[in-house]
């Protein structure tokens, strides 16, 4: 799997900061997720995927056009099964007001929706049913725990 981190954002609150670390720990990812992975059981498996860290508006803009939803979020997933290949977008600004509000680092929360954006592209929706939901933060806490057994450092980059 090839995960590519871009940034789209003019914010001067926005996560250029975390782009370094975040594309090492998409590529710890990349290398830790295949095919034959329990995750991909039954599910899409993606080869190429594209992570934009963006602002608030434009998420919100995105939201609203694609899901019928004028709101803010924090990750969205379009999945392009025919290309194989997947975009999440990440909404730096609330990754900082949610990683402040729950006493993370940065680095914390847009590793948590970074792995949250890629199970939603096996085609998991943890807004489907409550089973979904809890499989979505089973997977969620499997991930996160393989990222911290690499040794990825998931504080060098503090919230604002």
């Amino acid at each position: 799997m090839t995960i590519n981190i871009s940034e789209d954002t003019d914010d001067p609150y926005s996560c250029s900061h975390a782009f370094s670390p975040l594309t090492d720990i998409a590529s710890q990812l990349g290398e830790i997720l295949f095919p034959g992975d329990p995750l991909f059981f039954n599910r899409t498996y993606i080869e190429n995927i594209s992570v934009i860290l963006t602002n608030a508006s434009t998420i919100q803009q995105l939201n609203a056009r694609y899901r019928n939803v004028d709101a803010d979020t924090d990750v969205l997933t379009f999945l392009y099964e025919e290309e194989n290949f997947a975009e999440i977008y990440i909404s730096c600004d609330t990754a900082q007001s949610q990683a402040k509000a729950h006493s993370l680092t940065l680095m914390e929360e847009l590793t948590l929706l970074l792995v949250h954006g890629i199970i939603h592209t096996t085609g998991l929706d943890h807004e489907l049913s409550e089973n979904n939901l809890q499989e979505t933060r089973r997977w969620e806490s499997k991930l996160l725990k393989q990222i911290q057994s690499k040794a990825i450092p998931l504080t060098r980059v503090h919230t604002i």
